[in-house]
Parts: structure tokens; sequence; C-alpha cells
């Protein structure tokens, strides 16, 4: 289902379907600023490579309404959920 803007209702970060694949170009360890609700959300999981930072979205893989790496920072999100504890090590 498209909301006519081309983006995925799931996290409305105004990230465009062809859009989602890019990575985070923030340095390792990038706060808040730079992530958004990413960092502190318990179903994103932070990928480094040698070369960029990703973060990918665990509910992109059974929702298709959200984007698998979403582009950074995330200031809304419908599938948004804390991670309990606080801790944003992952």
């Amino acid at each position: 289902m498209r909301d006519g803007g081309g983006s995925r209702p799931g996290c409305d970060a105004g990230v465009g379907i062809g859009q989602a694949l890019m990575p985070d170009p923030t340095p390792p360890k990038a706060g808040a600023r730079q992530v958004g609700l990413c960092l502190t959300c318990r179903h994103s999981k932070r990928i480094e490579t040698p070369r960029s930072v990703f973060h990918l979205c665990g509910r992109a893989a059974a929702d298709p309404r959200f984007a698998r790496y979403p582009s950074l920072p995330v200031i809304e999100c419908g599938g948004y959920e804390r991670l309990e504890g606080g801790d944003v090590s992952q």
C-alpha cells in the first residue's frame, strides 16, 4: 500500500523506496542526532562494515511497510519500540 508519496508508511522519515538501501555516512559512534529513533529501538541492529555503518530494521523481515535499511535519522516510525534497559550498544 502506498501513500502517494512513494514512502513506506511504517517509518515516515521521508524515505523513498529506492533510497532505503543507502548507508549511514556517520562515524561508528554516531549519536541520537545522526541516527534518530533507530538508536534506541529494540528492532534495530547496528551493522558495521569497514566503510560504513548501517541500521537494519528487524520489522522489515516480516512487514514490507518498513525499509530494511532506513535513511537516517529516523524521526518518526510506526514500529518503534524503545529498547528496554536503555542499552544502545547493539
